[in-house]
C-alpha cells in the first residue's frame, strides 16, 4: 500500500498564494470566548434572569465559534491555511516599539486605577498615550487629558451615578461640586 505523498510545509510565497493565515483568523474567537467566560463568571452572583441571558450570550459564542472552529478545521485540512503570523503582525504594527508602549499604557492603567481612581488614571492614561504619539507641546500634553478626564467624570460619576473607582481626584472633585 502506497504512503500519501508528503504535504508541503506553508511559507511567505504560500500564503501570497491565497493561504489564509490562522492566527489572523483566532483573534476574534479567542475574544469572543474570553468575553463569554467573563459574563459567565460575573453574572454568577446576580439574580436568575441574568443568569439566564448569560447562559443565552455565552452558548450562542460557544456555538458560532464551534462553527467556526469546523470551517478552519477543513480549510486546513485542504492546505488553506498557514501558521504564519506575519501578515497578522504587519497589519496590527507590532513589529513597531509605539504598539508595544500603548499596550503597556493600558496595561499600566489597568493595574492603577484601583489605587489612583478613574480620573486620574485617566489623565495619567491620556498622558502616557500622547507622549508616545509624539506630541510634545505642553498645552496638549496637559489640557487634552485633564478634560478629557474630567468631562469622564460629570458624566459618568455626576450625572449617571456610575460607580467608578474612587482615588485623590474623585474626592476632590466630588467636595468641589458637593457631590
Amino acid at each position: 500500500m502506497a504512503s500519501a505523498p508528503p504535504r508541503p510545509q506553508p511559507t511567505a510565497q504560500h500564503a501570497r498564494q491565497g493561504q489564509q493565515e490562522l492566527a489572523g483568523e483566532l483573534v476574534l474567537p479567542v475574544l469572543a470566548v474570553a468575553l463569554a467566560v467573563y459574563y459567565f463568571i460575573s453574572v454568577r452572583p446576580l439574580p436568575w434572569i441574568a443568569r439566564a441571558h448569560g447562559v443565552v450570550v455565552g452558548s450562542s459564542v460557544a456555538v458560532l465559534v464551534a462553527v467556526l472552529a469546523g470551517r478552519l478545521a477543513l480549510q486546513a485540512r485542504r492546505g488553506q491555511l498557514t501558521w504564519s503570523t506575519a501578515r497578522l503582525a504587519q497589519r496590527l504594527g507590532l513589529d513597531r516599539l509605539d504598539r508595544w508602549l500603548l499596550v503597556a499604557w493600558m496595561l499600566g492603567v489597568t493595574a492603577l486605577l484601583p489605587y489612583a481612581g478613574f480620573t486620574l488614571a485617566v489623565v495619567v492614561f491620556l498622558l502616557a498615550c500622547l507622549w508616545t504619539l509624539g506630541v510634545r507641546r505642553p498645552r496638549e500634553l496637559v489640557l487634552i487629558p485633564v478634560l478629557t478626564a474630567l468631562a469622564g467624570y460629570l458624566f459618568f460619576v455626576a450625572l449617571l451615578h456610575v460607580k467608578l473607582p474612587h482615588g485623590p481626584a474623585e474626592r476632590w472633585l466630588g467636595r468641589l461640586l458637593g457631590l
